[in-house]
């Protein structure tokens, strides 16, 4: 089976890093990159425990881990209907 999905989320050690690039045209892969906020995890905490923000408000849709694969084609195929999709163990 080809195809699938690379996401770094956090920073590399350094800047530049090298990888096998025949690698990922031969298994037809996607890397993505996500930018993390340093420091927004304090206070992220801090506003749930205030109660300013309310999780269960972020959660717009929930699956057992007995559907893991419908939630993930439901998170992909209805994007723009989605803030949270959470698996349920």
């Amino acid at each position: 089976m080809k195809g699938g999905d690379i996401v770094q989320i956090s920073n590399p050690p350094q800047a530049e890093v090298p990888y096998p690039l025949l690698e990922v045209v031969d298994k037809e892969l996607k890397i993505h990159g996500s930018y993390r906020y340093t420091h927004c995890y304090d206070i992220a905490v801090e506003m749930l425990s205030s109660g300013r923000v309310h999780i269960s408000d972020l959660i717009t849709h929930r699956f057992s881990l007995s559907d893991a694969q419908t939630a993930f084609r439901f998170a992909c195929d209805n994007r723009s209907d989605c803030l949270k999709v959470i698996i349920q163990l």
